[in-house]
């Protein structure tokens, strides 16, 4: 393969097993890359999120692009961003109007927030303040949510 660091392209493919292929199912809308660009999650319509190690995508045979990490959620999702400063925190939100914070270690949700009344189309966390995420959603809302610490 050629070697990334030089911007080549290096053709890689993440394939997703589906028993109805085209369907909803294998669907991955959304790629979004952690803070040192060693994983990236994918997401959409199949209700789950999907983290790969980069390395493994580039530099493996196909038989090896498999998720090291997936995670299932409740509804469709719209949107991913990983947390700047917790590598393993990452933020979703979906079509029912909910926005998540995941621990990708865990697999399990840390916080969730029910603070739009239409689907939430995009969520970002701030690159100054670590604990400050905003949302945008169908119902003309943006909100500034904050990751409150136990």
């Amino acid at each position: 393969m050629d070697d990334v660091s030089t911007g080549a392209i290096v053709p890689a493919v993440v394939k997703q097993p589906s028993v109805d292929s085209g369907s909803e199912v294998d669907k991955e809308e959304i790629i979004e890359f952690d803070r040192d660009d060693e994983m990236f999650a994918t997401a959409g319509v199949s209700r789950r999120i999907k983290v790969f190690n980069f390395s493994t995508i580039v530099n493996e045979p196909p038989e090896a692009h498999c998720p090291v990490v997936e995670i299932s959620t409740r509804s469709k999702l719209s949107c991913l961003s990983w947390n700047k400063h917790t590598k393993n925190h990452i933020a979703s939100s979906d079509y029912e109007g909910t926005v998540f914070v995941w621990d990708v270690n865990t697999r399990q949700s840390v916080m969730e927030y029910e603070e739009h009344e239409k689907r939430v189309w995009s969520v970002d966390y701030s690159r100054q303040e670590p604990s400050m995420l905003v949302s945008g959603s169908d119902d003309c809302k943006v909100r500034t949510l904050y990751i409150i610490s136990s």
